[in-house]
């Protein structure tokens, strides 16, 4: 994420000082070259080439020299100024030079520019070739060491939100069965229909027919008496 930033934010000067008339703009016909390094890694740097007897030769980080080396005369081919343990500016057999950085670190991630400076023979001129190289310092042990330790963490919170969400699921999923169930109970007991008693079936008894009465008067008693009649299909 940090290189994606440096990209994003190195690309658009680049293009801002190309936009430059051709005098103030120094990356015409120069496009940088990008070096991704591990941290406490070593890159090189290349600079101008040794074309005289007396050059200066100075490394910018930015826009801040960082680094200045002065050649008296071509057989000298080291790097004559003490420059620290972090820093080494070489020449090659092939006069061709660099700055050798040592042991960088993730603040070592900059824009880096080498310039030189012809001094003898006269005349006295600046070399128009300036190298510009964009060095990209990249921890990826401790990247990959965080980025481990995030997933542990995050790992753990993870499975108990599960755990207590999935224990929720099953009580609320308890109390809903049981409610359906009771209340199920309670329609049945409380319905008509199934308050109504069943009847019994009656028994067959048959064609019954009904009797009848005929009436007559008793003349010894002097009151009228009824008389039952027998059924019809019976025998008389």
């Amino acid at each position: 994420m940090k290189t994606s930033w440096l990209l994003a934010t190195l690309l658009p000067l680049f293009l801002f000082s190309c936009a430059l008339p051709e005098k103030q703009c120094h990356w015409k016909d120069n496009v940088p070259k990008i070096q991704r390094v591990n941290v406490h890694s070593n890159v090189s740097v290349p600079c101008p080439m040794f074309t005289a007897v007396e050059m200066i030769f100075k490394l910018h980080k930015g826009q801040n020299n960082i680094a200045t080396v002065t050649y008296a005369n071509d057989s000298q081919k080291s790097s004559p100024n003490p420059l620290g343990s972090t820093m080494y500016h070489s020449v090659q057999n092939d006069n061709t030079t660099h700055f050798l950085l040592y042991n960088l670190t993730m603040d070592a991630t900059a824009l880096y520019t080498c310039t030189a400076e012809r001094y003898f023979p006269p005349p006295y001129f600046l070399i128009q070739e300036e190298p510009q190289t964009i060095v990209i310092v990249e921890n990826h042990e401790c990247v990959q060491s965080s980025q481990r330790m995030i997933l542990s963490d995050n790992h753990l919170p993870l499975w108990v939100g599960f755990g207590i969400l999935s224990v929720y699921c099953l009580i609320i999923t308890c109390i809903a069965l049981s409610l359906r169930f009771h209340l199920k109970r309670e329609d049945m007991s409380t319905h008509d229909y199934m308050n109504m008693k069943p009847r019994t079936r009656r028994k067959k008894h048959g064609i019954h027919h009904p009797t009848h009465h005929s009436w007559y008067n008793d003349t010894t008693k002097g009151t009228a008496v009824s008389k039952k009649l027998p059924s019809k299909g019976a025998s008389v």
